[in-house]
């Protein structure tokens, strides 16, 4: 593990190498949140630049908020050792002691690593958008995706199971799909008695990117990272934007009630056309 320290004007920066990842810390301030991000799938699979922006960080850094980014050097799933032995040595040499709580932030395969190392970095809150609970396929012998780059890495270890991650942190927000099967296969996996389900239908894996184009991810730092109060009144008012957007009837289009339904069909079909763009909302 190699340790390099860098002065700046407004935070204090750390980037920390292990074989296989990359550590990249701002830290504004000695208390409140500290947010630890991980990087969803995606593509490329081999990403060497140790230097690139972590997953949500330019909004933490923008906002001051002191945090992390864990970024692999390759889509692994976050399952190579030498991270787990590096969260956990930030966390015995008080890294992490000196804040109010550190909250676990991440999509997908980011959002599995948010569960799954909630424990090791002792987490107060938990924010997974349609996250895996593992990838196991004695414990999800049902999932069927991630398989060359997902599946095929080393799930022996207790720690490879999320819902094992997980348990003791205090609050644990899962952001997904219902509907979509899939994801809400995981869910049900995890501890009942710290998990927020916040549902999003007709949206399928794809939560952070609809969030991303309703511009509604703000939701998640103003009111869990910094208030540690989520209205979900208010969130669920802001959900229903999506239905400005041309991905969410794309999404509806493959629904198999509207596939079925000649009325429906062309109902959700003219909201389609209407909406020319699949990006944000202006």
């Amino acid at each position: 593990m190699t340790l390099h320290g860098i002065s700046a004007a407004t935070s204090e920066n750390t980037l920390i190498e292990t074989p296989n990842y990359f550590l990249e810390a701002f830290s504004f301030e000695t208390t409140g949140p500290f947010v630890i991000t991980f990087e969803h799938a995606g593509a490329p699979r081999f990403r060497p630049d140790g230097y690139r922006p972590g997953w949500g960080a330019p909004v933490l850094r923008k906002k001051a908020i002191s945090h992390l980014s864990i970024k692999p050097k390759e889509v692994d799933w976050y399952r190579k050792p030498d991270l787990s032995d590096a969260l956990a040595a930030l966390k015995d040499n008080g890294f992490f002691a000196r804040y109010d709580r550190v909250i676990t932030y991440g999509g997908s395969m980011g959002g599995y690593a948010a569960l799954a190392y909630a424990g090791t970095v002792g987490a107060d809150t938990v924010i997974a958008m349609n996250p895996q609970s593992t990838l196991d396929r004695k414990l999800v012998p049902w999932e069927k995706r991630f398989v060359m780059l997902g599946q095929s890495q080393d799930w022996s270890d207790p720690r490879s199971d999320a819902a094992n991650g997980c348990g003791q942190a205090r609050k644990v927000y899962a952001v997904v799909d219902r509907r979509f099967a899939a994801d809400w296969k995981h869910i049900i996996r995890l501890p009942a008695h710290n998990l927020h389900v916040l549902n999003i239908p007709y949206v399928e894996h794809s939560v952070p990117l609809h969030l991303a184009n309703m511009r509604a991810l703000g939701i998640f730092i103003s009111d869990i990272i910094l208030k540690d109060d989520l209205d979900e009144t208010h969130f669920y008012r802001l959900m229903r934007n999506r239905r400005h957007l041309k991905r969410y009837y794309n999404v509806l289009k493959r629904h198999p009630r509207v596939q079925a339904s000649p009325k429906f069909s062309a109902i959700v079909e003219k909201h389609c056309n209407d909406r020319m763009e699949l990006g944000a909302l202006k």
